[in-house]
């Protein structure tokens, strides 16, 4: 269950993307908005250091599915 109703995640959405146009377009260069902009996938090194690799989620879930079908 979510913390906030319908109607106000949409408009915590529709102030969110208006802070970030906002910002993008007042901005001359923001170095963070030209390295996601050239390259979509990029996450900044010290972005998600808490967060477990790959194959370790990978793991688990395929431990999960069997566990189900068990």
């Amino acid at each position: 269950m979510s913390l906030f109703n319908y109607n106000a995640q949409v408009q915590i959405v529709v102030a969110s993307m208006t802070i970030h146009n906002y910002i993008k377009r007042t901005s001359l260069q923001d170095v963070a908005f030209m390295e996601f902009d050239r390259y979509p996938d990029f996450v900044p090194e010290d972005f998600l250091t808490n967060v477990a690799p790959y194959s370790h989620i990978e793991k688990k879930l395929q431990a999960f599915v069997y566990g189900l079908r068990t």
